[in-house]
């Protein structure tokens, strides 16, 4: 859809990633793609790829898989959550904090 994934509304991913952004679109197979992802990828560690899917990095392949798999599981939780009403978002003073926590996922 084109859009950034908010995780404001659930505490236990939220501690790993406030949102998820989105890419701009590139060309398969060209550097494009990489091009468009590395400036999110300075400041988080996962990142829609712009009509492709999502790519995240970790300090081990294990842990970018387990990255990917808990923001897909999420995602699908909130566009539940979505078509059955509206979310409701944690406070903001609690996001800073929960985001603040030390945590590895």
């Amino acid at each position: 859809m084109g859009q950034k994934i908010n995780f404001t509304v659930i505490r236990e991913l939220m501690m790993h990633f406030r949102d998820i952004p989105v890419a701009p679109y590139g060309r398969p197979g060209t550097r494009e793609i990489i091009d468009h992802a590395t400036p999110f990828l300075k400041e988080r560690n996962l990142v829609l790829l712009g009509n492709h899917g999502v790519l995240a990095v970790g300090s081990t392949l294990e842990l970018a898989l387990q990255r990917v798999e808990a923001a897909e599981k999420f995602a699908g939780i909130l566009a539940i959550a979505r078509g059955l009403g509206r979310t409701a978002d944690i406070p903001a003073a609690d996001v800073d904090y929960l985001m603040g926590l030390d945590i590895e996922v």
